[in-house]
């Protein structure tokens, strides 16, 4: 696979189609990142040692681990593995709430359960 010189024109030309928009799209690009990010986490420990001379424990906090989180956070569990979702707002958003995961595929009262 060949890149171009300057790749920015390119990756916006392709996020300019929509081809990036679908939420499956998104959450299969997080999950390999994250996977990619567990494979080589090592290396990504003995650079920011290198470059920053942050000691191990201290990037591994403060840099790899958020990143897990911030990626486990925004993954909804795939479809089959159940989950409560519990909420305090204005009447209506429960109803939304569904809707949005419904669109993604997941079953209330088998995927999800509201909790109000």
């Amino acid at each position: 696979m060949t890149f171009p010189t300057d790749p920015i024109p390119h990756l916006r030309d392709h996020y300019s189609t929509g081809a990036t928009r679908p939420y499956a799209v998104r959450s299969n690009a997080l999950r390999r990142f994250y996977q990619s990010l567990r494979k080589h986490e090592e290396e990504h420990l003995i650079a920011m040692r290198a470059d920053m001379r942050k000691p191990r424990f201290a990037a591994y906090m403060s840099d790899v681990d958020l990143v897990y989180a911030a990626i486990e956070h925004a993954l909804l569990p795939p479809a089959g593995a159940a989950f409560i979702v519990s909420f305090i707002s204005q009447r209506g958003t429960g109803d939304r709430i569904a809707a949005f995961l419904a669109s993604r595929g997941l079953l209330e009262g088998e995927d999800f359960i509201l909790a109000a």
